[in-house]
């Protein structure tokens, strides 16, 4: 993932050296041990489904669970 793209998608984004644990932020590991943290305040659900996918923060469902 290119920092530089998301920061163009999400102008409201800020790269960070630590993960934010505030409720309406999702981070995103970027590859240099840094992390864009995109406020979900104003994200549609399309957008927060996608980031959900990037980051990984819900479980993925498996054969069982059909």
């Amino acid at each position: 993932m290119n920092t530089q793209q998301l920061l163009k998608i999400y102008p409201q984004a800020t790269v960070s050296p630590l993960p934010s644990m505030a409720k309406n932020v999702v981070c995103i590991t970027i590859n240099n041990g840094k992390y864009v943290c995109i406020d979900t305040t104003n994200l549609n659900q399309r957008e927060l489904s996608l980031l959900e996918l990037l980051t990984q923060t819900k479980p993925q469902p498996t054969v069982e669970d059909n």
